[in-house]
């Protein structure tokens, strides 16, 4: 009975890890002219899970599986939130701000 017991417990363990398995996702993340950028912060919405590019502005970033979306975000750019259901690898273009602002401003001024 004990064997079974302890044979059990195993098998709930080991199911359980392995329906739990993190995901890994790859990206690359440009600016506008096509340009890496490097210290680009990725992170899982809402939680604390994340990472930053390298100076050929690439991430990996291990994630759960139940995660949707990744926040990407860096000073003087618009962040951007990009779904990842589904994916193992995304490319971001982020706009600066100087730009986006040219394209909102009012065309009365």
């Amino acid at each position: 009975m004990r064997k079974i017991m302890m044979l059990s417990l195993c098998f709930l363990l080991t199911i359980s890890q392995l329906w739990a398995q993190n995901r890994t996702i790859k990206g690359k993340v440009l600016n506008e002219k096509g340009e890496a950028l490097a210290g680009v912060t990725v992170t899982v919405k809402g939680s604390t899970t994340g990472t930053a590019t390298g100076t050929d502005g690439t991430f990996t970033l291990s994630v759960p599986p139940t995660a949707k979306t990744l926040v990407v975000s860096s000073l003087n750019y618009v962040a951007q939130d990009v779904n990842v259901v589904g994916k193992t690898s995304i490319s971001v273009l982020l706009v600066s701000t100087a730009i986006s602002a040219f394209f909102l401003w009012p065309a009365s001024c």
